[in-house]
């Protein structure tokens, strides 16, 4: 799965994703990604990037693709994103976007992808995330280095914790461990 950073509406050509998108906050420190998969746009993840947090904000599906396992994807390359950056942790509230799925039941699933409730929130989950890296890639801009999880080699895309800027990377550039 690729994510790729979207600044403008016009980037996203399925519907219901450009909906979310419009309907997404657009501070400063969100950052908005859809998910391709073969061509195909299959998702869309907003994330809170600080210095201190890595925060999933919306991870969403359409309901066309919904049922094949893309959202447990979507979060994983969400995670691998995470990981580029240098978090050990990511964080997310979760809420329902669809009226017709239960609560519990996104809670559940999300307790099966390995994030449980923190201790000061409980609506408020956690998951440790750790780097198997594969591959590692300078910042051109600044050179600070970042990690390439697994999964991500095909096309690595984050942004530089030290200097800010938006980076992408293709295979030739990025150097095996």
């Amino acid at each position: 799965m690729q994510l790729k950073e979207i600044l403008r509406d016009d980037e996203i050509l399925d519907e219901e994703i450009s909906v979310w998108f419009k309907e997404s906050p657009s501070v400063s420190i969100i950052r908005h990604y859809v998910a391709r998969e073969n061509g195909a746009e299959v998702g869309f993840v907003s994330v809170d990037i600080t210095p201190t947090a890595f925060f999933i904000y919306t991870l969403f599906v359409p309901k066309r693709v919904r049922k094949k396992g893309i959202g447990s994807r979507l979060l994983i390359a969400a995670e691998a994103l995470a990981l580029g950056q240098g978090y050990q942790e990511v964080r997310l509230r979760p809420q329902t976007l669809d009226p017709c799925f239960p609560q519990r039941k996104l809670e559940e699933w999300y307790s099966r992808n390995g994030y449980s409730p923190t201790k000061e929130c409980k609506d408020v989950f956690t998951k440790r995330i750790r780097a198997r890296t594969v591959a590692s890639v300078a910042c051109p801009h600044c050179g600070a280095p970042h990690v390439v999880p697994p999964g991500m080699e095909e096309l690595f895309q984050f942004i530089c914790a030290r200097c800010g800027h938006s980076v992408t990377v293709e295979p030739p550039k990025i150097q095996q461990r």
